[in-house]
């Protein structure tokens, strides 16, 4: 059964939530983020996944400014909330 988790977490000095939907897969654990507010989950559809792999999470950041900040954010209150590292990596 998948765990459902509440992430809250900054963006341009406002404080929002996310709804965070763990999936175990074979090696890794996909971490799905819906964020409960309908401009900033239009702004990350298509990159909303977060994987952890060998005990850290980790996420590609895109060439959109705005969606990398925005991943980065809720990655980062995701990563102190489950005690878990994050790795940074560029997808383009």
């Amino acid at each position: 059964m998948d765990k459902v988790l509440t992430v809250g977490f900054e963006f341009y000095g406002k404080v929002y939530r996310s709804l965070v939907t763990i999936k175990k897969r074979i090696g890794y654990k996909a971490y799905q983020i819906t964020v409960m507010n309908g401009d900033l989950e239009k702004l990350l559809f298509g990159n909303h996944v977060i994987q952890e792999i060998n005990g850290c999470l980790q996420i590609e950041i895109s060439e959109n400014n705005r969606q990398a900040m925005l991943k980065i954010s809720i990655a980062e209150a995701l990563s102190e909330l489950l005690n878990i590292p994050l790795k940074k990596k560029q997808s383009f």
